[in-house]
């Protein structure tokens, strides 16, 4: 009974502490209460450790100034995100789902893979004011509250074929598909072997053999106008006709050389063809929807405010 009453002293002195902002916690910036969730707070501090942690994740798929956009289009709902997560931690740490220390270390490693070694793997989380064991610890929350999704939420959605069917027959249009050009991509690091094996490409020789030569890299791809492929391709690959190959083009730090192999019409994409693409979809629909009213419920038995003006 005594530990209940004090954690109600507790809650209630984290809400006071919202309400009159003293000034002790001005003082102290980063120790600043801006939000309580259940018997748990949230700092400044605990807001800066997730914008910056959303921006390691982040840089996994941007760079630059690009990344820097994207954190800030982000930066004004954070918290509220910050509060669901701490929401669904809660329920999951009411659960018995553990998480094990090696899926834990697959995750550090698909972050680590996209830096060019571990001192700069290191150096940014002392930007970013981490330790590799912080980003451990977020990985093991985030594969919790994951876990709990897909006990509560995900295993709970089935897409049945007949509502494959249904959606197929009523967005025709989405599965029309437009005309593909087909293309033999050779690229190198090199721009003599790519000058090279453009010239022999014209004269007929074997790509088999251009590959061992020059040690090239060999691919097929499809692509339509309009997006799909980089500017600097597309205004030249677009201008060729069957069979001709285009000058090197140097993309990053590689050089391409690609042959127009044909063009094909455009066709309609066939049920079976589109199925997996509409059960992905419709499953996606309803893991949002459900996700929202699951989350609306959690809301709805917790205690949130939010203490920032």
């Amino acid at each position: 009974m005594r530990i209940r009453l004090i954690k109600i002293i507790l809650i209630s002195g984290f809400v006071l502490a919202c309400g009159l902002q003293l000034t002790a916690y001005d003082l102290f910036a980063q120790d600043k209460i801006i939000a309580v969730v259940n018997s748990e707070v949230i700092t400044q501090k605990d807001l800066n450790d997730f914008i910056n942690f959303t921006r390691m994740q982040l840089a996994q798929e941007y760079k630059g100034k690009e990344l820097d956009n994207k954190l800030q289009e982000m930066k004004p709902d954070l918290l509220n995100r910050l509060i669901d997560d701490r929401l669904i931690l809660q329920e999951a740490k009411k659960s018995n789902i553990r998480i094990s220390d090696e899926r834990v270390k697959q995750k550090v490693m698909e972050i680590r893979k996209h830096y060019t070694s571990d001192l700069d793997f290191q150096k940014d989380l002392a930007t970013q004011g981490f330790v590799q064991a912080d980003i451990e610890s977020r990985i093991r929350e985030q594969l919790l509250t994951y876990a709990i999704i897909d006990v509560n939420v995900r295993s709970k959605i089935t897409v049945t074929p007949s509502e494959v069917t249904q959606y197929y027959q009523s967005h025709l249009q989405e599965f029309k598909v437009p005309e593909q050009w087909e293309f033999t991509s050779l690229s190198t690091e090199g721009a003599i072997q790519a000058k090279q094996a453009a010239a022999e490409l014209r004269k007929g020789a074997e790509i088999g053999s251009l590959i061992e030569k020059h040690g090239l890299s060999v691919d097929k791809i499809k692509a339509a106008r309009g997006g799909q492929l980089k500017k600097e391709l597309e205004d030249v690959l677009f201008k060729l006709e069957k069979g001709e190959v285009c000058d090197p083009i140097k993309v990053g730090g590689q050089y391409y050389v690609f042959r127009l192999e044909g063009i094909l019409p455009p066709e309609q994409e066939g049920l079976p063809q589109a199925q997996e693409k509409i059960t992905i979809l419709l499953t996606n629909n309803k893991l949002q929807d459900a996700m929202n009213k699951w989350l609306k419920d959690v809301k709805e038995r917790s205690y949130i405010n939010i203490c920032q003006s």
